[in-house]
């Protein structure tokens, strides 16, 4: 299992709409790669939080490698939308889960 930890702050709330345009096409196209398995978010005011889960570190890498995941972070979204912006990736060590998701 690989998780993957994204964070981004807002200068302001003056383009939330192009923050949530930005939001719904990476998770599409986290959706569309083999292995996904999660998606959960939080927008807290500025700050914008979550978790990107999939089944390998290959389906994780593919999503990261993905030309589309390239052009959705462009410098334009970094330099004008995000004040910050923050990535780590986490391999599963171990499971153990109770009743459905």
């Amino acid at each position: 299992m690989q998780l993957v930890y994204f964070e981004t702050i807002r200068a302001d709330h003056a383009q939330d709409d192009v923050h949530a345009a930005v939001v719904a096409e990476m998770r599409s196209l986290a959706e569309s790669i083999d292995g996904f398995t999660r998606w959960r978010d939080v927008d807290d005011g500025l700050l914008y939080w979550g978790v990107v889960m999939f089944e390998t570190e290959a389906g994780a890498l593919e999503w990261r490698d993905h030309p589309d995941h390239a052009r959705i972070n462009s410098e334009q979204s970094r330099g004008q939308l995000y004040t910050a912006f923050q990535v780590l990736a986490f391999e599963g060590v171990r499971a153990n889960s109770y009743g459905n998701d």
